[in-house]
């Protein structure tokens, strides 16, 4: 089991990171900052072979989804958890019905201190270390859209 402590340093440690904050152009890097904070927690996972580079947030979901390394768990099971969680969100960007490597959705993984009431959402919602848009803790429904999908890492 990967400690909470051992999670937050990590994810602490990752946000500082200024070569990941959102550039000019609107580019963001979640799934670099997800990659970074589990390397340091001795997780290596989302690197494609296939196509010799980082999966992209939605390749992560898809990932998490079919792996015996990640077990699905409904969204309220990743508040206040020990576990290492990470959130994600697939997203079909051209709205053509389709997600392919061009679209993408948003990885974050929760950051394990405490929780953040939702009005869009309705409920109380993990805090998450997001890395996109604005770099830091938040709560989830502040770096997705919609309520993400959660997944438990089983180590």
């Amino acid at each position: 089991m990967i400690k909470r402590r051992t999670i937050i340093d990590a994810c602490d440690t990752i946000l500082d990171y200024k070569h990941l904050e959102m550039k000019e152009d609107g580019t963001t890097f979640c799934n670099f900052g997800i990659d970074a904070i589990l390397r340091l927690l001795g997780v290596v996972c989302f690197f494609n072979k296939k196509k010799d580079r980082l999966m992209m947030a939605n390749e992560m979901v898809e990932f998490m989804e079919g792996s015996e390394r990640f077990t699905e768990i409904p969204f309220e099971e990743s508040i206040d958890s020990d576990d290492l969680i990470i959130l994600g969100l697939r997203k079909d960007t051209n709205g053509d019905g389709v997600i392919d490597e061009k679209d993408h959705g948003h990885v974050a993984i929760v950051y394990p201190t405490g929780t953040n009431r939702s009005g869009k959402w309705g409920c109380v919602c993990p805090l998450v270390a997001n890395i996109g848009p604005k770099n830091g803790v938040m709560g989830a429904n502040y770096a997705f859209g919609m309520k993400p999908q959660a997944f438990r890492y089983n180590v």
